[in-house]
C-alpha cells in the first residue's frame, strides 16, 4: 500500500477531508459575495446599486464623446434617496459625469487622464459658449438632452480646452470661473 492510500484511508484523514456540501461552500459564497454589497450590515445585491436605464440613457445622449461606445467607469444608484444615481463615461478624450440629484440632472467634465471635474456650464462659459451656458442654467435641468447638446456642440473646442499640454493654465482659469460664480451666487 503506498503512503498516499494508507494516509486517505485513516481515520484522521476521513475526519479532517471537508463534507461534499462544504466544498460547494466556497464557490456559492463566492458568487454571493460578487453579486452582493453591504449597506451598513444589510446585504445587498450589487445590481440594485446601479441604474440600467439611467446608464443606457447617459450613454445614448452622450455617445459623442468616444469613437466607440462611450464606457462606463462608475456608476451607483441609491432607490431609497429619492433615485439619486452617478453614472460616470470615459470617452477619447474627456470623461464626463451626470449626477441625478432629486430628479436635477447634473453634469461634470474632466480630461480623460484627470479627476479635476468642472460642471457644464463653467467649461461652457470658458470655451465661449455663453448662450449655451446661460440656456442651461436657467434651464429645468430635468433631461439630458440639452446638456448633450450644448456640450456636443462645442465638443471641439472643449476637447482643445481639455489637452495635457494645455490643462494646467485651462484648470487654473476654470478654477477662477468656478470662485466668481461662488460670490456672485452667494457673495463673500
Amino acid at each position: 500500500m503506498t503512503p498516499n492510500v494508507a494516509l486517505q484511508q485513516s481515520a484522521a484523514f476521513r475526519i479532517a477531508r471537508p463534507r461534499s456540501y462544504l466544498v460547494r461552500l466556497p464557490a456559492e459564497f463566492k458568487r454571493y459575495t460578487a453579486a452582493h454589497t453591504f449597506v451598513g450590515k444589510t446585504p445587498v445585491n450589487r445590481d440594485e446599486l446601479r441604474n440600467a436605464d439611467f446608464e443606457r440613457d447617459v450613454v445614448a445622449q452622450f455617445a459623442f464623446i468616444s469613437d466607440e461606445t462611450p464606457r462606463i467607469i462608475a456608476s451607483s444608484y441609491d432607490s431609497h434617496v429619492f433615485g439619486n444615481a452617478v453614472v460616470e463615461l470615459a470617452g477619447s478624450v474627456i470623461r464626463l459625469r451626470v449626477t441625478r440629484d432629486r430628479g436635477q440632472l447634473l453634469v461634470d467634465l474632466s480630461p480623460v487622464d484627470r479627476r479635476d471635474w468642472f460642471d457644464e456650464d463653467i467649461v461652457l462659459h470658458f470655451v465661449g459658449a455663453d448662450a449655451d451656458a446661460v440656456a442651461l442654467e436657467a434651464g429645468e435641468r430635468d433631461a439630458l438632452a440639452p446638456s448633450a447638446g450644448a456640450i456636443n456642440r462645442h465638443f471641439g473646442r472643449i476637447t482643445l480646452a481639455f489637452q495635457q499640454a494645455t490643462w494646467p493654465d485651462v484648470r487654473r482659469i476654470l478654477e477662477e470661473l468656478q470662485n466668481r460664480r461662488a460670490e456672485q451666487l452667494f457673495g463673500r
